[in-house]
């Protein structure tokens, strides 16, 4: 028999960017999975929200010793580099290539070594490539060529052109006097608030667009900064984690969405005691759906950590957080 084996097989990550991933499976009954199913068998299928991509294991059982293979749908232009581990305990065995794009143990390896409770886990390190970094004359399919120097040309010149600060007619004025200068067309191609707002105000004598933020608290020179940062793709979300929430509020006030996306995504994988009464708070704050049921149940094992929290009082004052939460 082939098939899902969702009831075996649950899937979760630990990080995830536009560079790189860290995915795991637990296979749970493993001497009944290889019992029941022949052939091959796919696990749930999964979804990144930050990065858009899908993708789920697969596993054949076909022959004397299982092999593992990831399939994946992805925008990104590049295949990913894989490098796929067997974990038990404190041990990781490097699962070693056994064909296209499988995997399997070394010839010298049992699974049987790895099977814990009956349990394996399967671990797959991704990475992309920085597209800066690619040498386009290794790459041999025209087309993938062709969509790797079109990206590779916007983001670098892009970038050039706001570390230079050339040709800019954006003008943010920020707190403390301090100005910075962007492009209405890369602002725009990031968020339609930007683009209403370019089209229903004109430019002022200097021939740029002043935008006012002084009196935002949200929009600090250091926040904003790392905002742009990201919008031109200079620097993403793992660059500037000590400001990650700040950066999300940011995104939903001015309606860029796949940043957005992206700071819910490492807040889910970065949450830990120290900051789960902040995130909860925030996830509520600003409907941030995934983040919030995430955080809620993490909250629900930490209950103590949070009433604890500088953030308890502002917690107390959300009727339906703090109904869900006791």
């Amino acid at each position: 028999m082939e098939g899902n084996t969702s009831s075996y097989v649950s899937t979760f990550r630990t990080k995830s960017d536009f560079k790189e991933s860290c995915l795991y499976w637990t296979i749970e009954n493993w001497d009944q999975l290889t019992n029941d199913y022949t052939g091959y068998v796919t696990s749930p299928t999964f979804y990144f929200k930050g990065t858009g991509e899908t993708f789920h294991l697969r596993i054949d059982l076909n022959d004397d010793y299982p092999t593992f293979y990831l399939e994946m749908k992805s925008d990104k232009v590049l295949e990913p580099n894989e490098q796929w581990y067997i974990v038990r305990d404190d041990d990781k065995k490097e699962l070693i290539p056994d064909g296209d794009k499988r995997y399997k143990l070394p010839d010298h390896e049992e699974i049987s070594d790895f099977i814990n409770n009956d349990t394996i886990i399967i671990c797959c390190d991704i990475t992309y490539a920085v597209l800066s970094h690619v040498n386009l004359e290794l790459v041999n399919d025209i087309s993938t060529q062709d969509k790797i120097y079109k990206k590779k040309f916007c983001l670098e010149n892009h970038g050039k052109l706001y570390q230079n600060q050339n040709l800019c007619d954006v003008t943010f004025l920020l707190d403390n006097k301090e100005q910075v200068k962007a492009h209405s067309a890369v602002l725009g191609a990031a968020s339609p608030f930007f683009v209403a707002t370019f089209l229903h105000d004109s430019k002022g004598s200097s021939g740029s667009y002043e935008i006012d933020l002084s009196q935002d608290p949200d929009a600090t020179p250091k926040v904003f900064r790392g905002f742009l940062d990201c919008i031109y793709g200079l620097k993403s979300v793992f660059d500037h984690q000590s400001i990650a929430i700040e950066m999300c509020i940011l995104a939903d006030k001015y309606g860029v969405t796949k940043l957005q996306d992206c700071c819910e995504s490492y807040l889910c994988d970065e949450m830990n005691e120290d900051n789960i009464a902040k995130i909860l708070l925030f996830s509520y704050t600003y409907n941030c759906n995934i983040l919030k049921e995430r955080a809620l149940k993490f909250a629900k094992l930490k209950r103590a950590v949070v009433k604890s929290s500088p953030e308890f009082n502002e917690i107390c004052k959300n009727k339906e957080l703090i109904y869900e939460l006791l």
